[in-house]
């Protein structure tokens, strides 16, 4: 699907491979906070190894469509991010990380 979203997208690195995970959000309040907005993109997601080592981010994929939007109070965003990790990695997903509300993922 990566390759196929842009011709400039490249096969993965030498022992890596590409993973999409697919997201749906939506803006709500959390723990009595409510939110006018928030930045929701590829960037603001990282992946952790097994033994908890930061991956390296990966930027210039250009993922399949839809992206992932800015959101506004009540709305909602849906779109894939793509990583690039170890070849044999099932790696957790972290939105937000070192930031209050950090979400963790783990990729099966």
């Amino acid at each position: 699907m990566i390759e196929q979203a842009n011709m400039f997208n490249s096969p993965p690195p030498a022992g890596k491979k590409y993973i999409l995970a697919e997201f749906k959000i939506k803006l709500i309040e959390y723990e009595g906070k409510t939110f006018d907005s928030w930045t929701i993109s590829q960037a603001t997601f990282d992946t952790v190894t097994q033994k908890g080592a930061l991956n390296d981010h990966y930027i210039g994929i250009v993922p399949p469509g839809p992206e992932l939007q800015e959101l506004y109070k009540g709305g909602q965003t849906e779109g894939w991010v793509p990583f690039v990790v170890d070849a044999n990695a099932n790696p957790y997903i972290v939105w937000n990380r070192g930031w209050d509300g950090e979400l963790w993922f783990k990729v099966q």
